[in-house]
């Protein structure tokens, strides 16, 4: 019978584990070529090494730098990233199938069959073994595109295999105590941030050896599955144990999961929810009143760790400046390259941190938009349309509500961030308005989300979060990987305002325009389908 499971798990989301694997090997085959063009020999990678090593704060958004190989460099550059993303998709595929699928009704009907309690728990836990094995594979294919032996890219797509099952293991834990797929998903991403920027502290903090540009991490990075990923070194000294860090957490993890899920009600969750009023406020009386009050607590947990992250960036302004005064000229024009042509490293440390800001207050929006589909999915959207609501009434309160949370998580961000700033003596100023210029992209990005959701409701969640995931690596990755101009232009991150010149910005105005049609051209497509279609 868990077999059986297994297998109509693989069914249902076939296009969707699809479009995540294609995705994980044309971005890691796309990455992996454009950086050895870009730095074909030892001397470009070791010049751009040392600037990375020079910078210990950089390295919280980059990886831990283990020599100028070829292989090894594309490690340093992407391999947190790739780590990051496969974590991503376990995030989804668990809820969707734990906690989302009990919402649905699902959980009851196979508890009226033969099936045992904790089958369909112990069938999620063999259907992320089998894709995520699949995700190392296509994630090897890719870096295989290098001279490097092959070894080194299949310990590569080992260890990012090892991060997404140690990953899925947590959060089929954390689907047995919270009480709605919503909340599982946010709390699940917010874990996996959290690991990413545990791990570049411990890059951050570590001990830097110039003479052959090996950086020995803290004793931090082993707080971080992202972290024991790093720890295998593909490329360089490998070291083959920490690949079973990953699997030990899932197998914890995962036995817990299945004791919880034995003990507890089908559909019920340690964290339970609170009673309601028997009547609406009447600010929840219409479609926004109830996205407000679906998304409410996904939103605020997303600000509160935006906010988190916008002070410690804004605190490490000033120590960037204060280490590389000692620096060469030639790794400070280096690292301002990375900030986007900046004129100084402040500047280019401000560009990265409201470019980072950006990506998570886009990572919200795109949860947000896609709450249209689970809506629709669940036969929700089809009682609120039947008690009086239009369907383009419906959709725009989906859709508006994460934009507007967005321009205001934006604009806290930029306080928080040159409050914190200031106190460092850093540069406060501009850390005022580097957030909120990331807004045309954030609202962009929210757009093309409800665009995918009105157009291809089917694959729509993992379309969504592709394009996300390429948007956002080119925008943060592009010119340090040497994306050729044409193609770092798709990605709406090179459209922002820039904080460090105040005059206006016409591709932002076309790009919040472009954003507000499409979304306008969505609620218009969605009217020539039924709600909860999958076409």
């Amino acid at each position: 019978m868990i077999l059986l499971l297994v297998r109509s798990r693989l069914r249902a989301d076939l296009w969707q584990l699809v479009g995540w694997v294609l995705g994980l090997a044309v971005t890691t085959s796309l990455v992996t070529v454009q950086v050895a063009a870009t730095f074909p020999t030892g001397a470009a990678r070791a010049a751009t090494l040392r600037v990375l090593l020079a910078t210990p704060v950089v390295l919280v958004f980059r990886g831990t730098p283990d020599g100028a190989s070829a292989g090894a460099f594309l490690t340093a550059l992407s391999l947190s990233f790739v780590a990051f993303l496969v974590g991503m998709m376990n995030v989804f595929l668990v809820t969707r199938h734990s906690r989302a699928a009990e919402e649905s009704g699902l959980g009851d009907t196979l508890s009226s069959t033969a099936t045992a309690r904790t089958g369909p728990v112990v069938s999620v836990l063999l259907f992320v073994v089998a894709w995520n094995a699949i995700a190392g594979v296509a994630v090897a294919s890719g870096t295989a595109l290098t001279a490097e032996p092959p070894g080194g890219s299949m310990l590569f797509g080992a260890a990012c295999a090892g991060t997404g099952v140690g990953t899925a293991g947590v959060v089929l834990l954390l689907a047995q105590f919270f009480p709605s797929g919503r909340a599982t998903n946010a709390t699940g991403a917010i874990v996996l941030v959290a690991w990413y920027f545990i791990r570049g502290i411990g890059d951050a903090t570590g001990t830097a050896d110039m003479r052959t540009l090996v950086l020995r991490p803290s004793w931090v990075s082993w707080a971080s599955p992202i972290g024991w990923a790093q720890a295998t070194r593909p490329f360089g000294e490998q070291s083959l144990w920490p690949l079973v860090l990953g699997p030990t957490l899932f197998v914890a993890a995962g036995v817990g999961a299945v004791v919880t899920a034995g003990r507890r009600d089908v559909g019920s969750a340690t964290i339970g929810h609170r009673p309601g009023r028997a009547d609406a406020r009447l600010w929840l009386r219409g479609a926004f009143g109830l996205a407000v009050r679906l998304d409410r607590a996904v939103l605020v947990t997303w600000t509160i760790a935006i906010l988190a992250f916008s002070a410690l960036v804004g605190s490490l302004s000033g120590v960037v400046t204060d280490q590389l005064t000692s620096v060469s000229p030639a790794v400070t024009r280096t690292i301002t390259a990375m900030g986007g042509g900046a004129q100084d490293v402040s500047e280019s440390f401000v560009r990265l941190g409201a470019e980072t800001i950006g990506v998570l207050v886009s990572a919200m929006c795109v949860q947000g938009a896609l709450r249209l589909r689970r809506e629709e999915a669940s036969a929700r959207a089809d009682l609120l349309i039947v008690s009086g609501a239009s369907r383009t009434a419906w959709f725009f309160a989906f859709a508006a509500l994460p934009g507007a949370v967005a321009a205001v998580v934006l604009l806290l961000s930029g306080l928080v961030a040159a409050v914190a700033a200031g106190e460092v003596g850093g540069t406060s100023a501009p850390w005022a308005t580097a957030p909120l210029g990331q807004l045309p992209a954030v609202l962009v990005m929210l757009a093309v989300s409800a665009f995918v959701v009105a157009i291809v409701p089917r694959t729509s969640v993992a379309l969504a979060w592709s394009l996300y995931a390429a948007a956002a690596f080119v925008g943060e990755y592009g010119s340090i990987a040497g994306l050729p101009e044409s193609l770092r232009r798709l990605s709406p991150f090179e459209h922002v305002v820039d904080p460090f010149h105040t005059g206006p910005s016409v591709a932002a105005a076309v790009a919040i325009t472009a954003g507000a049609l499409v979304v306008g051209i969505s609620a218009l497509a969605l009217r020539f389908r039924d709600t909860g279609s999958d076409h």
